[in-house]
């Protein structure tokens, strides 16, 4: 049996990394289209990151994200939405985003940012 710690969150997904609150302007664009949207962070974590944005996106769509750290750190990288669910009544959606590609550099300093 495995012994790490893997957290459930309210979508039901396990989580295997410590998320931490993350306020931040994100632009991501969805691969195979040309159009680059903005979006904020709602929270982080090693493996990913969660988005509100007035567009959705399909699961397992991938994307190009690029955001900024509190620090001014730029960090770049891809990763796949794991879920995407309405905000009711906003015309917002929140999605769950899985890291699957990262500068080695960038995870460096996202490391660093979420332990502090």
């Amino acid at each position: 049996m495995n012994n790490s710690s893997v957290n459930s969150d309210s979508n039901g997904e396990n989580r295997c990394f410590p998320r931490i609150n993350v306020v931040a302007k994100v632009r991501y664009r969805v691969l195979g289209q040309n159009i680059k949207n903005e979006a904020k962070s709602k929270n982080i974590s090693i493996g990913g990151i969660c988005i509100t944005s007035k567009r959705p996106i399909a699961k397992n769509g991938i994307v190009e994200i690029t955001f900024i750290l509190p620090n001014d750190m730029n960090i770049e990288a891809r990763g796949r939405v794991v879920w995407c669910n309405e905000i009711p009544f906003s015309g917002e959606y929140e999605m769950g985003i899985e890291f699957i590609k990262i500068l080695g550099s960038h995870m460096d300093e996202l490391k660093k940012h979420i332990i502090e």
